[in-house]
């Protein structure tokens, strides 16, 4: 049987055997670490790669096994930085995994294959400069991607300046009905943290939002809807979220969080400004 052929069935045989093991579970070890019993799937993978080489008879076996490794978990940084686009379903998660332990295999094999090696050598770079680039590429993509939907939204861009915080993250997965964004203390110590999402006016009035608080991660009001100053309404949540609405320059705004007091809350709103698309970008790489 041809070389190539052999690391073909070899590649395949693992990728098939990681595959399984994603699909059935990796079981946890008897104190239930499921990472340590992941790590045992990991060294199985170097273990399996030398005796599958030693068994099909793969040229340089023992090297093959010791890089192929490698190879296989540089290529699956390929498929898990362009994730986002790839469909969530049984088929394409074979190029998540199978498919990279597959040919992680198979190129390492056709590397030290009898034959010229100037092919191989200028294949494999390209693989490589391909994998270190995956990820700036990706990146360059989800941001072109997110300004599109922050532009596409049809309410004011506001943000507030709240001072002793630092605005730092963006949920994008609310994107483009609603602008939700994170705010954290400079001060490591302090516990308190901020939500700010900004939606159309006509997602309701202050109160009636108030009433039926949204997105409110299923938690029930504890505390009736108050007027908190006027045209500002307040309730807290049974997780202890303290949350106030209002309109400010034609959008509803919200402004919640923990460990913070109503009238810090409301002491917010007037700090609503215009911000740029382009400054909330990078914002959504933390999240």
């Amino acid at each position: 049987m041809p070389v190539l052929i052999r690391a073909a069935v070899v590649g395949a045989t693992l990728g098939v055997t990681l595959e399984l093991f994603r699909a059935f579970g990796v079981p946890a070890t008897e104190d239930g670490d499921d990472g340590l019993a992941f790590l045992g799937v990991i060294l199985g993978i170097f273990i399996l790669a030398q005796l599958l080489g030693w068994a099909a008879k793969v040229p340089w076996w023992p090297l093959v096994g010791a890089l192929a490794p490698f190879a296989m978990f540089a290529l699956m940084a390929l498929p898990i930085a362009f994730d986002d686009w790839i469909p969530d379903n049984g088929v394409t998660d074979v190029l998540t995994l199978g498919l990279p332990v597959f040919t992680g295999y198979f190129l390492i094999a056709w590397l030290f294959a009898p034959g010229a090696n100037a092919a191989r050598a200028i294949a494999l770079c390209a693989i490589i400069i391909a994998c270190f680039a995956a990820e700036p590429v990706a990146g360059v993509l989800h941001d072109r991607e997110r300004l599109g939907k922050l532009r596409a939204v049809d309410f004011p861009l506001v943000a507030p300046e709240i001072p002793g915080f630092q605005l730092d993250g963006l949920e994008e997965v609310y994107l483009p009905d609603t602008l939700s964004l994170e705010y954290h203390p400079d001060d490591p110590a302090d516990q308190r943290w901020i939500e700010v999402r900004v939606a159309p006016a006509k997602s309701g009035t202050p109160k009636a939002v108030c009433a039926h608080p949204e997105p409110n991660w299923a938690w029930k009001s504890v505390e009736p809807c108050r007027e908190a100053a006027p045209g500002v309404w307040t309730t807290r949540l049974e997780n202890g979220y303290t949350v106030v609405y209002a309109l400010h320059a034609g959008a509803l705004v919200e402004v919640g969080g923990f460990h913070v007091k109503v009238e810090e809350l409301v002491a917010v709103l007037p700090a609503f400004r215009p911000i740029a698309p382009e400054r909330l970008v990078p914002l959504g790489r933390s999240l």
